[in-house]
């Protein structure tokens, strides 16, 4: 029997940049894009001198789908001006922008301001709350509402092939082991006849 290999802390934590920070857009951008990601690649420009020692911070994480739309997800966990979360999606002939105003702005002695909201518990704990109520509400009709198992299954095998392009610093391709089963396709309720 083999000794465990001992992790530095900061090792986990890079990790957990891909599997904490990053499953969000792991997840929306297929539901956005309307393709699955086929490939993940990880770059890691000058270490932010506030991470931790060890950790590289902040990566861009590249995500790449089947059609060939990138999309690039910058991580920056140690930045220490707040939580912010920001979407540009950038199409052929327009841009749309998503996260930037959310607290009012404010403009005097030739300056525009606004407060940066900080942590992800104000920004996102109202919609916590609707999406686990949205869940029992759904479960106490016998009914399936949100995610399932499968997106969950797509978006972490995505989530690994992240983790290991950080570790590798090549674009690493995702492979998924399974076909949806037909049941994702077909059921809509639980309810009992």
């Amino acid at each position: 029997m083999r000794a465990p290999q001992s992790v530095h802390p900061a090792e986990l934590f890079e990790s957990a940049l891909i599997t904490d920070s990053v499953i969000h857009e792991i997840d929306t951008v297929p539901f956005i894009v309307g393709e699955p990601i086929v490939s993940v690649e990880v770059k890691k420009p000058r270490r932010n001198s506030l991470a931790p020692d060890g950790l590289l911070d902040p990566q861009f994480v590249l995500l790449e789908t089947v059609s060939g739309v990138l999309a690039i997800v910058e991580i920056n966990v140690n930045v220490q001006f707040g939580y912010q979360v920001t979407t540009d999606a950038v199409f052929e002939s327009g841009i749309a922008s998503i996260g930037r105003a959310e607290t009012i702005t404010v403009a005097t002695s030739g300056q525009i301001g606004q407060g940066v909201t900080p942590s992800f518990k104000e920004r996102f704990g109202a919609a916590y709350d609707v999406e686990v109520q949205r869940w029992v509400d759904a479960a106490h009709k016998g009914e399936i509402d949100g995610p399932s198992a499968w997106d969950g299954y797509l978006a972490s095998v995505v989530a690994d092939a992240g983790v290991l392009a950080q570790q590798s610093g090549k674009k690493e391709p995702v492979v998924y082991a399974l076909e949806k089963p037909a049941f994702y396709e077909t059921t809509q309720s639980l309810a009992r006849a």
